[in-house]
């Protein structure tokens, strides 16, 4: 395959990674809600997860997402979120990184 077939093939597959999935929520800071909403990518696409329930969303940034989970603040990367759902405060994570951070299962 030439080279060039080759880069498009990545950036086609990066993309469909890249839109998948993803939430639109307020981070809040303290008491006060501000006015941005993040969006949170939802990229990891494996069978072994877990299902968090966090308290607040504070932070985001171009490759994780800063929850509040049992007062403790926990930066969890995209690449490891196969599903987020701000109403419900639930992270669907995998296995590992909930592991990886001391993170238990709700469910």
């Amino acid at each position: 395959m030439p080279k060039s077939r080759m880069g498009q093939k990545a950036q086609e597959n990066r993309q469909n990674r890249q839109s998948k999935s993803s939430a639109r929520v307020n981070v809040t800071k303290g008491t006060a809600k501000k006015n941005r909403a993040i969006d949170v990518k939802c990229l990891y696409d494996g069978d072994d997860v877990v299902y968090i329930n966090f308290d607040d969303v504070r932070h985001a940034t171009e490759k994780s997402v800063l929850l509040i989970v049992d007062g403790e603040k926990v930066w969890l990367p995209f690449t490891q979120i196969k599903d987020f759902d701000a109403d419900d405060q639930v992270v669907v994570c995998s296995e590992w990184i909930a592991e990886e951070k001391g993170l238990e299962s709700d469910w």
